[in-house]
C-alpha cells in the first residue's frame, strides 16, 4: 500500500496511562502514523487529586520532579513493548486535566487515538468521561478503540 503524507500534516496523538487499553491504542496509533507518514505524539498526563490538595492548599503534596520521572518511566515502558520502526516518536508529559490536555493536543493533530476501559453490562455501550470529553470537544477525528473482551 502506498504511503502518502497527511494533508493536515499534524501528528497522530495517543493518550497513554499504562493500561492494556492504552497500549492497544498506542499500537493502533503507531500504524495510523506510519500510514499517514506523520509523527506519533505519545501523551501522558498527571495531576494531584483535588482531595489530596484540600481546600485552599498552597503547596503541592510531593515533588513534581518525582511525578515527572514516574511519567517518563511509564512512557518508556509502554514504548519499549511496541514496534515503532519507521515512525517519528514525540512524547509529552503534562501536569493537568487529561481532557483539557488532549483537547489542546487535538488543535494541532491529524487524529487523536484513545483506548476505552472495559466495563460490564449496558454501561459498556457508553463512553467514559475522558473519551466523551475528547470526542465532543476535539476539532479533529478521534478514534476510541473498544475494549477487547477476548484480548
Amino acid at each position: 500500500m502506498a504511503q502518502h503524507p497527511s494533508p493536515t500534516g499534524g501528528p497522530v496523538v495517543v493518550g497513554v496511562d499504562g493500561s492494556e487499553e492504552s497500549v492497544a491504542a498506542l499500537r493502533w496509533a503507531v500504524e495510523a502514523a506510519r500510514l499517514r507518514v506523520v509523527p506519533l505524539r505519545v501523551v501522558h498526563t498527571w495531576q494531584y487529586p483535588q482531595w489530596l490538595l484540600g481546600p485552599g492548599a498552597s503547596t503541592l503534596p510531593g515533588p513534581v520532579d518525582e511525578m515527572d520521572a514516574a511519567a517518563h518511566g511509564l512512557i518508556h515502558r509502554v514504548l519499549a513493548g511496541v514496534d515503532t520502526h519507521g515512525v517519528t516518536i514525540e512524547t509529552a508529559i503534562v501536569q493537568g486535566d487529561i481532557v483539557s490536555v488532549l483537547l489542546d493536543e487535538a488543535e494541532r493533530a491529524a487524529l487523536v487515538v484513545l483506548g476505552r476501559r472495559g466495563i460490564g453490562g449496558v454501561r459498556r455501550l457508553l463512553l467514559g468521561s475522558v473519551s466523551s470529553g475528547v470526542v465532543h470537544g476535539a476539532k479533529c477525528p478521534v478514534v476510541i478503540l473498544p475494549h477487547e473482551v477476548d484480548a
